[in-house]
């Protein structure tokens, strides 16, 4: 079966520019040009580049519906709800941003333009060990960013946040 695909790909590609349309339908099954879903882009918050993933979860089934890697752009999705789950650098916690609406060959947007962008007293103080961002008045973590300063996109809201300055310390949470 595989040798009769190949096959038909060698003949395809023959045929010229009807190739990258015929395929596209045949793997995703939708036509070029028929784009649904969350296009994900930066802000100025943003300036230290896209995110590690961005992964889109059905806000029905809570199942993973579709993710983008290391880039900005569209992760491609059918009509409904979604939550977007966002990891901005490897090792650190998803935090998501719930409620975004797909409509009918409709292309939603987030822009991670809301967060914490977490800084030292002076440039030469280096950063903590581990800080975490957590919702007001809750002792659950939303956000855990090791050692790093800078943004990290959360959804809007009220946050508490906790610092490890070295490791092995105990937690201190910031007025």
């Amino acid at each position: 079966m595989a040798r009769s695909a190949l096959a038909s790909l060698r003949f395809f590609h023959r045929s010229g520019a009807a190739l990258s349309a015929l395929l596209y339908i045949v793997c995703f099954g939708v036509p070029l040009g028929a784009q649904t879903g969350i296009e994900i882009a930066g802000s100025e918050c943003s300036g230290a580049g896209a995110p590690y993933s961005c992964v889109a979860y059905s806000q029905k089934s809570g199942t993973e519906a579709g993710k983008i890697e290391r880039n900005w752009g569209l992760i491609e999705l059918p009509e409904g709800e979604y939550a977007i789950g966002v990891v901005y650098r490897y090792g650190e916690m998803e935090s998501r941003f719930p409620g975004i609406r797909v409509g009918a060959g409709k292309v939603s947007r987030l822009v991670l333009d809301t967060g914490i962008d977490f800084a030292g007293r002076a440039e030469e103080e280096g950063p903590p060990y581990r800080w975490f961002a957590y919702s007001a008045g809750s002792e659950q973590a939303v956000a855990q960013v090791p050692t790093r300063w800078g943004y990290t996109p959360l959804a809007p809201g009220d946050y508490e946040i906790g610092v490890v300055y070295r490791y092995g310390e105990t937690e201190l949470h910031l007025p």
